[in-house]
């Protein structure tokens, strides 16, 4: 007998880069009646709806989407060229419209980014609806070809790889300060993961959804096994015990679709509310509060 997980994930950077095989792959997992999978693509994925229509059947939940940044520039410092950004709005919602959530992922601080980045990053976020983002700062990592310019260029402020980690500023960005390439990045996390501004996203994502032709298997309350409702109650009394009055009214408005049957993931809360956590936490100074110790050489060149 088959023994499918609950939660199914593909670490491949990009599920469709070989069309042929993911129809095939898409095609067999139909059967499994999978309803709780993951996976990463290109943007391209939103303007390819017969094989979004085979993922939604599939069982597909979210799609991780490195969208990277919507300055044109940027994409192109990145070789992201087919990556056009008067484009994303129609690809998003046809990922969304096909019962598929998109995550997506942005970087914050290249050299052709000033401080209105934040700003059109937020306002990108609210206006296709994504539900979830990834907001990450520009991070030179040892090997690549932004490490080595930005050590030729002495932009590298310190070479401690335990922070290294997406969250905090490892360079001096080029046209904002470290705090406000910081003090940006908390922001726009206060933006997107307000109480208010994720369920304004998520009413307007179920409305994309609520207009989909797709038909596939999805989940509710109503076919869940009684030992997952028991765990979901208990985890439920747990977390309205611990979160705070706007949370618990948000928890409790957004639990009330999915018991009435109009959601399809009770993680999809636990999920927002995670978010909405990390994002009124993440410190003044950094995602873990460090300060780097800046050498004299680039402590001057810091301040610039």
């Amino acid at each position: 007998e088959l023994i499918l997980p609950k939660t199914l994930i593909f670490a491949d950077d990009n599920i469709i880069g070989n069309k042929s095989h993911a129809r095939k792959l898409f095609e067999a997992m139909i059967p499994l009646k999978l309803s709780d999978w993951y996976c990463q693509s290109s943007i391209n994925l939103g303007r390819d709806k017969e094989m979004l229509q085979l993922m939604h059947e599939a069982g597909c939940q979210s799609v991780i989407i490195g969208i990277e940044s919507v300055n044109r520039e940027t994409l192109l410092g990145m070789d992201k060229k087919i990556n056009v950004v008067d484009e994303y709005y129609e690809a998003i919602d046809n990922i969304q419209s096909s019962g598929i959530r998109v995550l997506g992922s942005f970087v914050l601080g290249s050299d052709s980014e000033d401080d209105s980045i934040f700003e059109q990053t937020a306002d990108f976020i609210r206006d296709t609806n994504i539900v979830y983002s990834m907001i990450n700062i520009l991070t030179p990592l040892p090997g690549t070809k932004l490490f080595e310019r930005f050590e030729r260029e002495g932009r590298l402020l310190h070479k401690d790889w335990n922070y290294y980690s997406l969250e905090e500023v490892c360079f001096k960005p080029k046209q904002m300060s470290i705090d406000t390439l910081l003090e940006g990045r908390r922001w726009v996390y206060e933006q997107v993961y307000s109480l208010d501004a994720i369920h304004n996203r998520y009413e307007n994502y179920l409305k994309q959804k609520d207009k989909m032709e797709v038909k596939g298997f999805e989940e509710s309350f109503t076919t869940m096994t009684f030992a997952d409702k028991v765990f979901s109650g208990l985890m439920l009394a747990k977390i309205l015990y611990m979160v705070n009055s706007d949370q618990r009214r948000f928890l409790i408005n957004m639990l009330k679709r999915y018991f009435a049957g109009n959601e399809t993931n009770f993680g999809n809360t636990i999920a927002a509310m995670s978010w909405n956590d990390y994002a009124i936490n993440i410190p003044r100074n950094g995602a873990s509060g460090f300060v780097p110790q800046i050498s004299e050489l680039n402590y001057e060149k810091s301040k610039g």
